[in-house]
């Protein structure tokens, strides 16, 4: 494919006409403009009109639209690059309002034109960038089966919703969130074991933990059978002690009981004498009232004159009264003395009546008090009875509570070991990074060890942790050109694997002669177009691409480019 390639006002360059079949190269002095052609046209197949990032990070640009002025060429007010495929206009962009146009037929990635680093990034973003360059992130499928074969328990029927709930996430949210979120999830888990432990989680020591106190009686337990007897020796605690308030309360009822019998027996007794006393009294006054007792009088029904019935051994009888009137009325006057003081006398006697019942009554309630006091006594219970019931509840509480936490710790330590395995398999360095140390061994191979060959470099490799080796010396030991041939090699390697139809190469002069050849040897190896950028001191010693059949060399100089040899 031919680019012809036109830029004006951008940066360093006033006016550059540049065709690109395959390869262009453009020399000059320092200041000259090279580098902002190259990033001219890197704007325009990149669609990047700002191409400038921060911390190697292509989605962060370094200017601003309202900065888009400092692109322009001093004294400028306009730039632009167009690029024309085959003849057709293919991509441009204006400056400073940063406007975009294209028909999609050349889109290079911002690592083959040289934009970004590849080196740049960081070991995340590294390893994010190739496994999608490689298509060697793992599927949902295999990371089904990853979790199924790597975590007891998610392959089984129970668990079926658990994993396809994980899943899910994933799927939604990404790796590297669902990542944090189960790491987060390890955290609480062993936030738990420790509360029921009550020490510090350790990996280690979480196998097979057991609490401090514990003994061989309780290694078979079950928490059911430790249950089963905690409960029982709470209602034999509890009735020890339910038992030793009862007779304490009896105690305290019966000596009180008994310290009263005696004298509520004298206060019976008093009021008993006190009865019987009014009773004879009573007695008395009856027989002195019989003997006061008038004969009944009757009036004769033929004569009129007074009768009396009289009562005798014989029976009754009938006779003439023996008593005038006068005495009758005297005796009846006696009668009602001796009637009325029986009233009184029977109103003492039903006071002392009562006063006895009520004496006798309380008598009776304590009656025996004192010889129950002493049974009582001898059948109480004991506070050394209790305390044995409640030191062994208490002794049985404890293991209850050591196999819980036990039991809990085992619980937790399996659910933290098999989220951990989750993390594992969910985390950069996990099955990502297995399916792209895959990838990466045909990449070294088909790609890198290839461009190397061509290039008489040595090789370069990534390694499973996706440092970059070249010739097995790792890149932070690198010289600046060796590292330019590395960055070279990664760039091509990257464009072949992301299509992208062209390469730009700025600042080979880095290179001597034997490292150029190799470059120009490596590209001449493959169908992609190159924009190649180098200071020359002088233009004679530039290479003549047009005569070599590679494609046209330029010479760049204050801002303008003019073909070598038109």
């Amino acid at each position: 494919m031919k680019l012809d390639c036109k830029i004006r006002g951008f940066r360093g360059a006033e006016r550059g006409d540049i065709t690109i079949d395959p390869v262009a190269l453009c020399s000059g002095l320092n200041f000259a403009g090279k580098s902002s052609l190259a990033q001219a046209v890197a704007a325009a197949v990149c669609g990047t009109p700002i191409p400038y990032f921060k911390d190697a990070k292509p989605d962060k640009a370094l200017l601003t639209k309202t900065d888009a002025k400092e692109l322009l060429r001093g004294g400028m007010d306009a730039g632009s690059v167009e690029i024309f495929a085959d003849g057709k206009l293919a991509c441009s962009v204006k400056w400073p309002d940063l406007s975009i146009e294209g028909t999609g037929r050349l889109t290079c990635s911002k690592y083959a034109a040289g934009l970004v680093n590849v080196m740049g990034l960081d070991d995340g973003e590294r390893q994010k960038f190739f496994a999608g360059l490689l298509q060697a992130m793992p599927t949902m499928d295999d990371l089904r089966l990853e979790l199924m074969e790597k975590v007891p328990g998610l392959g089984d029927q129970k668990a079926g919703e658990h994993l396809k709930m994980l899943l899910d996430k994933v799927n939604v949210s990404g790796w590297d969130a669902v990542h944090t979120q189960t790491k987060e999830t390890g955290a609480r888990l062993k936030g738990q074991w420790e509360a029921h432990a009550s020490e510090a989680y350790g990996s280690k020591k979480a196998d097979g933990w057991i609490p401090k106190g514990w003994h061989s009686g309780i290694s078979n337990l079950s928490l059911e059978e430790i249950g089963t007897r905690c409960t029982r020796a709470q209602e034999k605690w509890q009735q020890a002690a339910a038992q030793l308030a009862v007779d304490a309360a009896t105690l305290a009822d019966l000596t009180a009981a008994a310290g009263g019998e005696a004298a509520l027996y004298e206060a019976m007794q008093k009021a008993k004498e006190e009865h019987e006393a009014c009773a004879r009294v009573v007695a008395g006054q009856k027989v002195k009232i019989a003997n006061c007792q008038l004969p009944q009088s009757l009036p004769c029904p033929h004569c009129g004159g007074l009768l009396e019935i009289r009562q005798d051994i014989a029976g009754f009888k009938v006779a003439e009264a023996t008593m005038g009137q006068k005495e009758r009325d005297a005796a009846t006057l006696v009668l009602k003395k001796e009637q009325e003081a029986l009233a009184d006398i029977m109103t003492e006697h039903a006071g002392a009546s009562k006063a006895y019942d009520e004496a006798r009554a309380k008598y009776q309630a304590v009656a025996g008090s004192a010889e129950k006091l002493k049974t009582a006594q001898a059948k109480k219970g004991t506070q050394e009875v209790v305390d044995v019931a409640l030191d062994y509840l208490n002794g049985l509480q404890k293991d209850k509570a050591m196999i819980e936490a036990a039991a809990q710790c085992t619980r937790l330590s399996a659910l933290i070991a098999a989220n951990q395995k989750i993390v594992d398999i969910l985390a950069p360095d996990g099955l990502r990074r297995q399916k792209l140390v895959k990838a990466l061994a045909k990449f070294n191979q088909k790609f890198l060890a290839a461009l190397c060959q061509e290039a008489d470099y040595p090789a370069v490799t990534l390694d499973n942790d996706l440092e970059v080796l070249y010739g097995g010396r790792r890149h932070f030991l690198l010289s600046d050109s060796e590292k330019y041939r590395v960055k070279a090699v990664l760039q091509l390697a990257i464009a072949l694997y992301d299509k992208s139809p062209l390469v730009i190469y700025d600042g080979a002069d880095i290179l001597d002669a034997t490292g150029r050849n190799g470059l120009f040897a490596m590209m001449g190896s493959v169908d992609i177009n190159f924009l190649v950028c180098m200071t020359v001191a002088d233009q004679k010693k530039v290479p003549d691409l047009a005569a070599a059949g590679m494609g046209v060399s330029y010479w760049v100089h204050a801002g303008i480019s003019e073909p070598i040899g038109a």
